[in-house]
Formats: C-alpha cells, sequence, structure tokens
C-alpha cells in the first residue's frame, strides 16, 4: 500500500508531491505556513493547511468560524458607536476585556485599539470642531 501523496499550492505555484510526514516536518521547520493550501490525491480542490485534518485527508472547517465572526462585527459596531460618546468608548473597552477573556484575543485587540481611537475622534469633533460649527 502506498502513502498518500499531497500536493502544495502557494502564490499560485504548485509544488509536490509530498508524504504527510514531510509536510509535517516543512510545517514544524517553518518551510511553509498554515496559510499553504493543500490538496490530497483524490480531493477535487485545494484548502488552507490549517483547516486539513492528515488523519481523515480532509477538509475540517473551524467550529467557532460564525462566532468569531459575529464577534468581530459586534467589535466594529461598538468601535463605530464609541464616538458618538465616552460612554460607548467606555462600553467597547469593557467589551474588548470580555472578548479577551472568553479567548477572541486578536478582535479584542482591534475592538479595544479602534474604540480608543474613534472614540478620540468623537471627543475631538463634538469638544472642538461641532461648537465651531453651530456658531
Amino acid at each position: 500500500m502506498t502513502s498518500p501523496k499531497y500536493k502544495l499550492l502557494w502564490k499560485g505555484v504548485e509544488s509536490g508531491p509530498y508524504s504527510a510526514s514531510d509536510i509535517q516536518r516543512m510545517l514544524k521547520f517553518g518551510e511553509i505556513g498554515v496559510f499553504h493550501k493543500i490538496k490530497a490525491d483524490g480531493m477535487p480542490d485545494y484548502v488552507l493547511l490549517k483547516d486539513f485534518d492528515f488523519s481523515t485527508k480532509t477538509y475540517v472547517a473551524s467550529k467557532n468560524k460564525n462566532v468569531s465572526i459575529f464577534m468581530e462585527y459586534v467589535a466594529y459596531v461598538i468601535a463605530g458607536m464609541s464616538f458618538l460618546s465616552l460612554l460607548f468608548l467606555g462600553i467597547g473597552v469593557v467589551g474588548g476585556i470580555t472578548m479577551w477573556l472568553l479567548g477572541y484575543k486578536p478582535i479584542a485587540c482591534r475592538c479595544i485599539l479602534l474604540s480608543m481611537v474613534i472614540g478620540s475622534f468623537g471627543f475631538i469633533f463634538f469638544e472642538k470642531i461641532y461648537p465651531t460649527l453651530v456658531q
């Protein structure tokens, strides 16, 4: 019985075939990354290496992908609202801390950073610019 062969795709260039142990070794030593695409013998199309299960030779969708996308939208809405009031800025920071504690660390960082930047612009606008416009 022959071991399954895999092909890799990076920036439109196909390489391989490789064995599973070759790919895992290259990944371990940083020769390839999780955003390389992989295709096993018999697969119709390439999938991201991070979403590939070598034991079943199939694509494994991220279980938390929909939750992660929802959390990202929540972060952007909170950050956008922080322009209107310092209250929303506080909500953005607390929301970011909550996301951090729930394990959504990259989204939490963006939420806090965006809330602070957009909230600062809102504060400057309503304290400095808006009063001169209504006079």
